[in-house]
């Protein structure tokens, strides 16, 4: 296949390229930017769910060792501000 420029095709085709207008492309632009930040977006969201899934494969002891409880497990892995959870051995958080 050979590959032409605007003023190769009319000197050997006789063929007329017009130009494409300024703002034709920008929506194809837009259309993969968002593409490509949903893509980010599902990525985060499986990294989030893997690291939920394995803090509630821990046992309730390892999880307060570390200071959090079982109920805040989603909101530390997406970094919310959690209290420091802190409780008496008796108690279950």
């Amino acid at each position: 296949m050979e590959m032409h420029t605007s003023s190769s095709l009319f000197a050997t085709h006789g063929i007329v390229v017009e130009p494409r207008p300024a703002g034709s492309s920008r929506w194809i632009q837009r259309v993969l930017a968002m593409l490509s930040r949903l893509g980010l977006a599902i990525r985060r969201e499986r990294e989030f769910r893997r690291a939920i899934a394995e803090l509630e494969s821990f046992n309730d002891r390892l999880l307060a060792d570390i200071g959090i409880c079982r109920s805040d497990i989603d909101r530390v892995v997406r970094g919310e501000r959690v209290p420091f959870c802190r409780r008496p051995e008796d108690t279950r958080c």
